[in-house]
């Protein structure tokens, strides 16, 4: 990473206490949703999908900075395959 001129950021973020605790999810899934309104056919639930879609986007949806926001290739160096391959560094002795 380094030669590659590549900050590394590590997550520090701390374990859970409990093993068996349930992982957090936006409240209002799909089929809570379409139990609370008593849909129970495919039909009717490929119906509110769009409904439920555009109430979900725009509860927890993110807007982007700026719509003209593009990605720019990096330029790459010339010994990438090199940079790219298992590296360990020893020391030489006598023996």
């Amino acid at each position: 990473m380094q030669e590659l001129d590549i900050q590394i950021i590590c997550a520090n973020t701390p374990k859970p206490k409990d093993a068996l605790s349930a992982p957090t999810r936006p409240s209002g899934s799909a089929g809570q949703e379409m139990r609370l309104r008593g849909i129970s056919s495919l039909e009717a639930g490929n119906a509110y999908l769009p409904e439920f879609m555009a109430d979900f986007n725009q509860r927890f949806g993110i807007q982007t900075h700026t719509a003209s926001m593009t990605l720019i290739a990096p330029s790459l160096p010339d010994n990438l395959t090199h940079i790219l391959t298992w590296q360990e560094p020893r020391i030489l002795s006598k023996n």
